[in-house]
């Protein structure tokens, strides 16, 4: 990176406090590409949820020794209560990377509320958890366009947000959907995979319905269950419905195994309720797979690229005719899909990431 003669000091401050977590795994992912063409270091916060100010106060003494701070945020990175009551030391945390004499911050926003749903004192409350990042952000990055309009919307300004995809992985040497499921011991059917942490924003109930009008489809539901009560439900559904042969579980998979055991599907379905950035569907994508989802705006987005299918997932006769389609017409969006990796590989998100620090660190 030829920025002059001194060579800028870049940090990335990343969530680091569980072993599994989704924004930590993204910014890994890029970080790999992105340290080929220029030297970064990564900041670990591995107290995040703490409301312990002095934390903060230290953490923000590490990053004020650089040129650039790359925040990857999600609202409970600066103190939280219960998950409930989030971005605790939010303002005391940029306050003191940026005055006097900080670094210009950039931060990547992974989680985003849309404010037209909510009350007055939610809103308030939103407000309160986004001033920080106005106030001391120079830019802003998002993943979607929808979600820069979101922004936009709670009073962000639209010149400092920049949208840069997700990214994808170009995975090479997948296993046909018969291969995966002989490999991992699967019984030979067609099968709908639903993937991520079971819980109640997913919807798996939504696809567990669809299976009552698809006799001759299996699902295997792919992911942890932290959410104990809503598992429980899950199982209480399939034992009503009599789905018992025909829905697999199957939890703590070894991430390096993700795409042969999501390979075992001929469809991957994702009804959420709401997401902002989906390391999910990133996923999904990364396996060529056909893909049906929702239809909220997000999916709308994506769907225009012609990636995957949108749908009434809320009508379990909807849902099962767009998935039974789907699997009939496995090859409809291949062709796009291998397109958009291309676009929107790993690498090419890294090639952008790197313009967007040299055009932040060039202005004065």
């Amino acid at each position: 990176m030829n920025m002059g003669k001194k060579e800028p000091k870049i940090a990335v401050l990343v969530s680091w406090w569980t072993k599994r977590c989704g924004v930590k795994d993204y910014w890994l992912k890029i970080d790999k590409f992105l340290e080929k063409n220029i030297k970064t270091d990564i900041i670990k916060n591995t107290r995040g949820p703490t409301l312990n100010p002095f934390y903060f106060i230290s953490l923000a003494k590490k990053c004020k020794k650089y040129d650039l701070l790359h925040v990857q945020h999600n609202y409970s990175l600066f103190g939280s209560i219960f998950n409930k009551i989030n971005s605790i030391h939010a303002f005391l945390f940029y306050f003191l990377v940026k005055f006097p004499k900080g670094p210009k911050i950039i931060t990547t926003m992974h989680d985003i509320v849309e404010p037209r749903k909510l009350n007055f004192i939610k809103r308030a409350y939103l407000d309160f958890m986004n001033l920080p990042l106005k106030l001391f952000s120079n830019k802003i990055i998002v993943h979607r366009n929808v979600v820069r309009d979101q922004l936009i919307r709670q009073g962000f300004k639209a010149k400092n947000i920049y949208v840069v995809n997700y990214g994808v992985d170009d995975v090479k040497g997948l296993l046909s959907p018969k291969e995966a499921r002989r490999r991992f011991g699967l019984p030979e059917r067609k099968t709908v995979v639903q993937f991520g942490f079971v819980r109640p924003d997913k919807r798996y109930e939504l696809t567990i319905n669809a299976m009552t009008e698809l006799p001759d489809v299996q699902l295997f539901i792919l992911g942890d269950t932290p959410y104990k009560n809503y598992f429980k439900f899950l199982k209480k559904e399939i034992s009503k419905k009599g789905l018992e042969k025909r829905v697999i579980f199957k939890d703590k998979i070894p991430q390096n195994m993700n795409y042969a055991w999501l390979s075992c599907g001929d469809v991957i379905v994702l009804p959420y309720a709401r997401i902002s950035a989906s390391g999910v569907l990133s996923d999904a994508i990364s396996t060529h797979l056909p893909i049906v989802t929702s239809d909220i705006p997000e999916f709308k987005e994506t769907e225009k690229l012609g990636v995957l299918k949108t749908t009434n997932v809320n009508s379990e006769t909807e849902f099962a005719k767009t998935i039974s389609e789907v699997i009939k017409n496995p090859n409809t969006t291949k062709a796009n899909i291998l397109k958009y990796i291309k676009k929107n590989n790993r690498n090419e998100v890294a090639k952008r990431t790197k313009q967007i620090y040299e055009e932040v660190l060039s202005k004065k």
